[in-house]
């Protein structure tokens, strides 16, 4: 494919409705033409209607594939921007939600997302005139773009951006300063915007709006970060941001007392908004070595009524951990278990047992725990031995709900030939139900795992 000489000549890429996903090669033929077309880009992108959404632009534009050779002979730019005609008189009518949505979908915005934002020196102009002139939804397109150049002539204007209550413009104005300070290009009056804005935020208390304060501190001034985080402010504050300081802090080998953490795990418990501060103070005294973490996990295990699934699952984890038992879920962290599916017979029970549950949660999570895909899947095959998979772990009750759903469906048990039947949709939605209300694999496996360990150290002793 020669390149293109004129922008009449370009693909359209843009206007294609039904655009596939191995298209590079036409994407970078685009992107290298887009330097040397860059005085007919501004001048298009500044266009008043450059992001107005497309539905109002081309009321009737037909949907086409690369491969359809009816696709119009209009030049690139012009199916990119639209027909250079006037606005509809009738434009459709779009709720804020749906607006926004459509400016995303605007040929302004279709050809931004061809920059890495903060690149292109020629687009700072135009963007900062689309901050004044523009609204909420053409800033969410623009803030992060804008953000990237991390120039100081940019402080205050876009303030309005780090400041916006709308998490998508804030959260990415964060994010194009985060692009903008990993490449260099951010300059000092710049820096000592953000750093205060990201002190500010973290000290409010109050939850971020997307793209954490703390992880772009860290990249622009360590030591103002090291100094905020260990407020009470914070660490009382938003559970999130709380939780993230405590790992955060370790990880600059400023670690919180222990005291402190026991402190905040304490106040934690039962309140299930701050389990990401119960779980990151009990990892922070696991790594104290302090022996007073047993103390908050055993509380959380004898605890039925008001501690979450979630605290109850990790505090297994982390019993086993102090205990230097061995916990399933850790042999699948970092291995790829549809890859161990050809070696099942080579594995030992246990290992062989967790690949194909994990298997297991990883499709069905997917299809919103409707057991029937499973079924209708190439994975079906393993259905006998996810079944015993349930049994090796004593998750009896899940075993039990997985039979019953496919009696439902099918007339038989698990392994035997199926039968066309009349299925009971309701009775087939009411187990699949009944089996998100039963506690969570993951801790009937670490509580299965952690019998057969305390069964042996007892053995031994």
């Amino acid at each position: 494919m020669s390149p293109p000489s004129q922008p009449e000549e370009l693909v359209d890429l843009f206007m294609v409705a039904e655009l596939p996903h191995n298209s590079s090669l036409i994407h970078s033929q685009i992107v290298q033409d887009l330097k040397r077309f860059m005085p007919y880009i501004l001048k298009q992108l500044a266009r008043e209607d450059a992001f107005v959404p497309l539905e109002q632009r081309v009321p009737e534009r037909a949907d086409h594939t690369l491969n359809d050779s009816a696709l119009p002979k209009r030049s690139f730019w012009d199916r990119l921007f639209g027909e250079p005609q006037p606005i509809t008189a009738e434009p459709v009518s779009f709720d804020s939600q749906t607006r926004s949505s459509s400016v995303r979908n605007s040929p302004g915005s279709r050809l931004l997302r061809l920059f890495t934002p903060g690149s292109c020196q020629e687009l700072k102009p135009v963007l900062q005139d689309w901050l004044i002139k523009g609204d909420r939804d053409i800033w969410r397109q623009i803030s992060r773009h804008l953000v990237a150049f991390a120039s100081d002539d940019l402080v205050p204007s876009v303030s309005v951006l780090f400041e916006h209550s709308d998490q998508f413009i804030a959260g990415a104005a964060r994010s194009g300063a985060m692009d903008g300070v990993k490449k260099g290009r951010a300059e000092p009056a710049f820096l000592a915007y953000v750093r205060d804005h990201c002190v500010a935020l973290i000290e409010s208390g109050a939850a971020p709006s997307m793209d954490s304060p703390v992880r772009l501190l860290w990249v622009v001034d360590r030591e103002a970060l090291a100094e905020v985080l260990p407020g009470d402010v914070v660490l009382n504050g938003d559970p999130s941001i709380a939780a993230e300081g405590i790992y955060t802090l370790r990880e600059m080998e400023r670690p919180l007392d222990s005291q402190v953490l026991l402190r905040l795990a304490r106040s934690a418990m039962g309140n299930e908004k701050r389990d990401p501060v119960w779980i990151a103070s009990v990892d922070g005294l696991i790594a104290h070595g302090d022996d007073r973490v047993m103390e908050l996990i055993n509380a959380a295990l004898a605890d039925d009524s008001s501690v979450s699934e979630l605290v109850k699952t990790h505090a297994m984890r982390a019993r086993s951990e102090v205990s230097g038992a061995s916990d399933p879920w850790d042999i699948v962290v970092d291995e790829d278990s549809y890859q161990k599916l050809d070696e099942l017979n080579d594995l030992d029970e246990e290992v062989r047992a967790i690949v194909l549950l994990d298997v297991f949660l990883d499709q069905i999570s997917q299809s919103g725990f409707q057991f029937f895909e499973w079924w209708a899947s190439e994975w079906d095959e393993y259905s006998v031995d996810v079944v015993e998979a349930l049994h090796f772990f004593e998750a009896r009750e899940h075993a039990q709900i997985l039979e019953d759903v496919h009696v439902a469906q099918f007339g038989v048990a698990i392994g035997e030939e199926r039968q066309e039947i009349e299925v009971n949709h309701e009775a087939v939605s009411k187990l699949e139900k009944d089996w998100q209300n039963l506690p969570s694999l993951f801790r009937v496996v670490s509580e299965s795992a952690w019998k057969r360990h305390r069964a042996n150290r007892d053995h031994l002793a």
